[in-house]
């Protein structure tokens, strides 16, 4: 599932509406959504409100269109000024295991 699918089914979901509500994703449940008061992306996880998780799948798929495989983007201080990390995105053919990198 891409990353856009991800936060637009977690937004859509109303048992995700409340400060706190989150879900876990990815290969190893490593990656966090949560509804929170701002947006942010920290050590913990990606959070904000429905409306700006809104926000953050459309800024993701604006720069994933200008993006072609084999580089990569970065979403910082467009989605949160005051966040402590960056959300780093290496675009993948379609079909890409993030798995197979392990060891």
């Amino acid at each position: 599932m891409r990353f856009h699918d991800i936060l637009i089914d977690y937004v859509r979901d109303p048992q995700y509406n409340d400060i706190s509500a989150h879900e876990h994703y990815g290969p190893y449940m490593y990656l966090e959504i949560m509804t929170w008061a701002k947006p942010g992306v920290n050590n913990h996880s990606i959070h904000g409100s429905k409306e700006d998780l809104q926000r953050l799948a459309e800024i993701f798929t604006s720069k994933l269109s200008e993006t072609s495989v084999g580089h990569h983007f970065v979403i910082g201080s467009d989605y949160a000024d005051d966040s402590e990390y960056s959300i780093f995105v290496e675009v993948k053919e379609e079909g890409f295991d993030p798995a197979s990198l392990d060891t």
